[in-house]
């Protein structure tokens, strides 16, 4: 998650108003928010397939 946010800009394009020192901590916690989802999602179709 955290590669393919960095690779496609992620920060860049959303925190582009935050100062630099700030755009770590938010990275951070949107690439764990989206493991934590993309864990329970897979959960999901594998219980439904």
């Amino acid at each position: 998650m955290a590669v393919l946010a960095l690779t496609l800009g992620a920060p860049g394009t959303f925190l582009s108003d935050l100062p630099g020192d700030e755009w770590a901590l938010v990275t951070i916690r949107a690439v764990s928010i989206g493991a934590i989802f993309s864990v329970i999602g897979a959960a999901t179709a594998d219980s439904v397939f």
